[in-house]
Order: structure tokens, then sequence, then C-alpha cells
């Protein structure tokens, strides 16, 4: 809430960008949007990378239906627990790049006592789930800086209150 995050403040960091969100190079969309129609989603994608890319989803239908497939909540969740389960991950170190496998090791390296529940990078896919991890008190907290902080933008619009 104090926005002392690596990079500054989540907000002020969305703030920066949000001008940019109309330039012929950004592409800008929200999660939101994808939960409510990801089919136009992709479709304005494919627009904004190319004609090539517009051709091949109006050439071979299965394009597009691998797109939502592969991008889809439930595949990227299954693959990325493939990916970060840890014993897996440390059987591969010696193959993968230095940074990486930094990242492995210090995980590794932190031993988490085995009482607490498995750590989830990805949870329900839902919009607005993430209030149900949070407080009535902290929803409100964060609710406010939220209007305070994006005011005049539609960044927060449609999240459920």
């Amino acid at each position: 809430m104090a926005g002392e995050l690596e990079y500054n403040d989540y907000f002020d960091h969305l703030l920066d960008w949000y001008p940019h969100r109309n330039d012929s190079n950004v592409f800008y969309t929200r999660f939101e949007d994808m939960k409510k129609d990801m089919t136009s989603v992709v479709l304005k994608l494919s627009k904004f990378l190319g004609q090539e890319y517009i051709d091949a989803i109006e050439k071979d239908n299965n394009v597009l239906n691998n797109i939502l497939l592969y991008s889809g909540f439930d595949y990227m969740k299954k693959k990325l627990s493939e990916v970060y389960d840890m014993q897996k991950l440390a059987e591969f170190t010696g193959n993968v790049f230095e940074g990486h496998k930094y990242c492995i090791e210090f995980t590794a390296s932190l031993n988490p006592p085995e009482e607490l529940p498995e750590l989830q990078f990805i949870r329900k896919g839902i919009v607005g789930d993430w209030k149900n991890y949070f407080s009535p008190d902290q929803n409100e907290r964060l609710n406010k800086k939220m209007l305070e902080k994006m005011k005049g933008t539609e960044l927060f619009a449609v999240v459920p209150s």
C-alpha cells in the first residue's frame, strides 16, 4: 500500500505507460477483457502483429483454436505447475540459462516448512478473485487507493466490487 516495491509503486508504474496505450507499437488489453471475450482479444492482437497473422487465422480455423487452447487459463496453469515443480527443475539445473538456474537454486534454498500450503503462482483465473484473499479492511483500503490513483483511467473500471 505504501508503494514500496522493487520497481516503484505499482499504480505509478501503470500510470507511466497508460498514456501510450494507443501508440502504434503498443498492444494494450486487460485480463478482464481476455476473460470476457478471448477470441476478440486474439483477433485484435493478430491485427496488431500484422496481416500475415490475420491471414493465418482466416486460412485455418485450427490456428485460432490452438491459440485459444494454449493461451487458456487451464492449460497455462497446468504447464506452469509442471515448470515450477522444484523437483523437476532441480533435475535440469545444468540445462537452463544461468539466470534461471540462480532462481531455481534460490527458491529451493528457501526450504519452506512442509505445513505451508503449496504456493500457487496462478490461482483461479477469475476476475476480482484477489478480493477473497483480503480482509474487508484491506479490500476497502485497496479500493480507495485504486480509485484515487487511477482516477481518469479505465484501468480498474471493470473490477467487480
